[in-house]
């Protein structure tokens, strides 16, 4: 009873800037409760803000339609069928940036209601005053994958098979000449 209550009460967190030494990453212990940052690299961690995928979409619309066409896309709509869209600890990875400043903070911020482009490849602001390649790159060993896709949540979870349905390498390259 406690549970269902707490899953469809909404919780209001203290939101704080991340810091060099509290920064989580994919594994963190699960008292924290803001999005897992996965391991991506040229992103300027205590600078860029989440701008939400739809920015990301203008230069990459091919990344942007095999997102749209994934779960991560209705993450949150998932959560919603299931009462947990006000669980933070379940909010935390089915939305963008839960937790930071510029990232997910209501059920009416449809910006980052979702698993989008940023919950893996970092906050995009920085991209957007410089683009260059690798940009929020990531290892292809699933290390991005495993903050969230843990056995308790996602026990069928299998990097090679998931990473096929989200596959987007080719169409996340920036268009020539941009």
């Amino acid at each position: 009873m406690i549970l269902l209550w707490f899953a469809c009460t909404r919780v209001t967190l203290p939101v704080e800037a991340p810091t060099p030494a509290r920064t989580p990453v994919a594994g963190t212990a699960s008292d924290d409760r803001r999005s897992p940052l996965p391991p991506f690299s040229g992103v300027d961690r205590e600078q860029a803000r989440y701008v939400g995928s739809e920015v990301c979409s203008a230069c990459h619309p091919d990344a942007q339609a095999v997102w749209a066409g994934s779960g991560h896309s209705g993450a949150m709509n998932t959560l919603a069928e299931h009462k947990a869209a006000y669980n933070p600890d379940c909010v935390r990875c089915h939305s963008t940036g839960f937790g930071y400043p510029s990232g997910y903070k209501t059920t009416k911020d449809a910006t980052l209601a979702a698993v989008g482009c940023e919950a893996c490849h970092g906050p995009g602001s920085g991209h957007i005053v410089a683009p260059a390649p690798g940009y929020g790159s990531l290892g292809r060993d699933g290390t991005a994958c495993v903050g969230c896709h843990q056995p308790d949540n996602s026990p069928d979870f299998s990097f090679d098979a998931y990473w096929a349905s989200i596959l987007h390498d080719r169409a996340a390259a920036p268009p020539a000449g941009g």
